[in-house]
């Protein structure tokens, strides 16, 4: 566990460097990564363990999301699908407020990603997953906006508010306004 951390490290300071010639290598620091916590977790899977295991789902989701081709948006969903099954055992294992807020980013971001391609068929998708993620926070957190959730809720009013405007539905439109003042 150790070691896949101490990887998972590295891919995390050359991001913070922010240049794209180190894309590659923090592509494969991250695979390595998932790699080894893919066999701790087969072996002695702890909280921490699957934690660390969708964290680095969702990494490597989000930098391929970077690269808007088709393909390339199919392989965020892919490993954000991961990230998600991942979490929603943990949920099933551990359901403390921790997995849950985990599985509520991880929704929105898949949400994002369908919200990016635009379609009306997409946005519906997007609105399936954000409404899932708001109402995994508002019963883990009942409408108490705690330390940890704040900026959640917050970018879920957002996220709920901007793809319900972007519908151009009128059922939705009311939804959209409550959402935006809540958020703000």
């Amino acid at each position: 566990h150790e070691a896949a951390l101490a990887y998972q490290s590295k891919a995390d300071w050359l991001e913070t460097l922010g240049e794209q010639s180190n894309h590659e290598e923090i592509m494969k620091l991250y695979e390595y990564t998932r790699y080894l916590l893919s066999i701790v977790c087969s072996k002695e899977a702890t909280i921490t363990h699957y934690k660390n295991f969708a964290l680095v789902h969702s990494r490597i989701a989000a930098r391929y999301m970077q690269n808007e081709s088709d393909e390339s948006v199919e392989k965020a969903l892919e490993y954000y699908g991961a990230a998600e099954e991942i979490l929603r055992e943990m949920v099933n294992q551990y359901p403390v407020k921790e997995t849950r807020l985990s599985l509520a980013r991880v929704l929105r971001r898949i949400g994002n990603v369908y919200v990016d391609r635009g379609s009306d068929t997409f946005l519906h998708k997007a609105i399936t997953y954000y409404e899932e993620a708001y109402e995994i926070l508002q019963n883990t957190f009942e409408d108490k906006y705690e330390p940890e959730c704040i900026d959640e809720m917050i970018d879920m009013h957002s996220c709920l508010g901007f793809a319900y405007s972007a519908c151009n539905e009128q059922m939705y439109l009311k939804k959209s306004f409550e959402h935006y003042e809540k958020g703000y």
